[in-house]
């Protein structure tokens, strides 16, 4: 069930010096539509294997639909017993842009689709927006007109409201009262909108969209990421007339802070380049951000320059910033960085790089970042260090802190593929907030696999300008804020030892029941085949269970158990 996997060595780089500013490369426009290195504390992390049970499969006519991070394809509920998939899917009728829903009640244990809810091929990112109050999902999308972007829908599988023709190539939506949605729309000529989607009369209440930024009136800012916050959502942009990425926030009647008649940015962000052992990285290859009460958490990967291997696709490094926004302009307080490590060179892994668009989890102090990583040094990326006769391997890998950074855990997902070919993660949005662990610390994500089992979805998108269908994954587990090695034994428990004192923990196994005593985390139960049943918090934890054999995980131990 759980064992050391050794992918990479992953280095937390410490006592970095301030030398420079890191610039966005061209290839985030397209995907959107210098600290000097002391290598002394430094802090290594082998990341162990935890297996994140798939709750639901459906596929894709192409792997468009989860690129890019403006939109938000998958949502859950605080516990995530409620779980909102909306996409572009294989239809009969044809094409790739028809839309298609699936959603659950119960954690994912059952669910209910719907398919070709606008009734042509043209949308595209669908966004998960939530549920009316009788339980039915609403999602919205950008539609293509005459073959570019074009109007901005919205609707359920019971009806369908789209806009005028806007130029519109994202759309997403948030509730801001019970059966009303707001609605922001990103066009190709960096106008943005917003308009109210009414879901009991089926009507866009703000017709034509008010236009909140735009170049001929104001500021030309092109949108990198949006975080919600309640009723409201934060957008963080790029002003293209003076360089700076900053951010707006967007409230729920449709006026925005600052106003755009006084200026463009609350604030701004500290982007940094970085010089690793005199190599630098200082390319932008995304970003993800994340607004929490008072702080910021940003997530940014950076590309060596020049690019190695003649890949100018990945990225090779992460940094993670933390902004109080009550200190003085940018707030910059803390900031970490993350790399795939070569322990023999004492450097940098060039040869293991960063797929497409990490993304940032925040709840509270609560924080993941993950990411999908190459993992065969001789065949990796989308250049010349890749092997075009085989399927380069890949992995999921997040780092996870439940104490705002002061400790950290690193881990690979196991999601049961033999062939590691996983891409374009996703981490569900938490109702009314943004990505992020669910009140239970269970992890709700979303990533695509190809269906002939060979394509690299990453440079199928990102190198070759290619299409490949898709089979979309959505799979749940506890968070694991650890470090620490697993046992390489499991402490086999029965009905007949009645309870066995395991660790700080005491297990204790009745008919039909399992008991757990002085837990102080996650404790995860599964059934023998590695599929997962349960996570539950709390000091004193009871599972009701069926006659069989089940394992118990808490923190890095895992725990055989037999029901009679």
């Amino acid at each position: 069930m759980m064992e050391l996997v050794i992918i990479s060595h992953l280095a937390l780089i410490k006592g970095a010096q301030i030398s420079g500013k890191a610039k966005i490369s061209p290839y985030l426009f397209q995907r959107m539509g210098k600290i000097d290195y002391s290598l002394s504390t430094s802090k290594y992390y082998t990341p162990s294997l935890f297996v994140f049970t798939d709750i639901y499969t459906d596929s894709s006519a192409n792997q468009y639909g989860l690129l890019s991070t403006l939109h938000k394809p998958l949502y859950a509920s605080a516990n995530g017993d409620t779980i909102l998939y909306c996409f572009r899917r294989v239809d009969p009728a044809g094409g790739s842009g028809r839309i298609g829903v699936a959603w659950s009640f119960d954690g994912g244990a059952t669910w209910q689709t719907a398919g070709n809810i606008n009734g042509n091929a043209n949308g595209r990112y669908p966004s998960a927006v939530g549920f009316t109050s009788g339980g039915a999902p609403v999602c919205s999308w950008p539609e293509l007109v005459g073959g570019n972007w074009g109007v901005m829908c919205v609707g359920t599988p019971s009806g369908v409201k789209c806009t005028g023709n806007l130029g519109t190539y994202r759309s997403i939506g948030w509730q801001i009262a019970p059966d009303t949605f707001a609605l922001l729309g990103f066009t190709s000529t960096n106008v943005h909108y917003y308009t109210v989607y009414d879901a009991i009369n089926n009507a866009i209440l703000i017709d034509p969209p008010i236009a909140i930024r735009d170049p001929s009136l104001n500021y030309y800012d092109s949108p990198f990421a949006v975080s919600f916050s309640g009723d409201s959502v934060f957008i963080v942009a790029l002003d293209n007339a003076t360089g700076s990425m900053g951010y707006y926030i967007l409230r729920k009647d449709g006026t925005t802070e600052p106003d755009p008649d006084t200026a463009n940015f609350i604030d701004t962000l500290a982007l940094y380049a970085f010089t690793i052992n005199g190599k630098q990285y200082s390319s932008i290859m995304d970003i993800d951000t994340r607004f929490e009460g008072n702080y910021i958490w940003n997530l940014y990967t950076l590309q060596a320059n020049p690019a190695p291997y003649s890949d100018t696709t990945v990225s090779h490094i992460l940094v993670l910033q933390l902004y109080d926004r009550t200190q003085p302009s940018p707030g910059l307080v803390k900031q970490w960085v993350f790399a795939p490590w070569n322990s023999s060179a004492n450097d940098v892994e060039l040869r293991l790089p960063i797929a497409h668009q990490p993304k940032l989890g925040v709840s509270g102090s609560r924080v993941v970042a993950m990411w999908v990583e190459w993992t065969d040094t001789l065949d990796s990326g989308c250049g010349t260090n890749k092997n075009p006769n085989q399927p380069s391997p890949k992995d999921i890998v997040y780092v996870a802190t439940p104490d705002g950074g002061n400790s950290w855990g690193a881990n690979k997902v196991n999601v049961n593929s033999t062939n590691k070919l996983e891409d374009f993660v996703w981490i569900a949005r938490i109702e009314n907030m943004d990505m992020g662990p669910t009140s239970d610390d269970s992890l709700i994500i979303l990533y695509l696999h190809p269906k002939d089992n060979s394509t690299d979805v990453h440079c199928n998108a990102l190198n070759d300008d290619g299409i490949t269908q898709t089979y979309n994954y959505i799979a749940k587990d506890a968070v694991s804020y650890l470090n620490d090695n697993p046992k390489d034994s499991l402490i086999i428990v029965d009905v007949s030892e009645r309870y066995v004192k395991a660790d700080d923990i005491l297990i204790k196994v009745l008919r039909n029941q399992i008991r757990i005593s002085n837990a102080k985390g996650s404790v995860s139960l599964y059934r023998a085949d590695g599929s997962l049943i349960s996570n539950k918090m709390g000091q004193n934890i009871v599972f009701n269970v069926k006659e069989g054999i089940y394992i118990i995980r808490y923190n890095s131990k895992i725990y055989k158990v037999v029901v009679k």
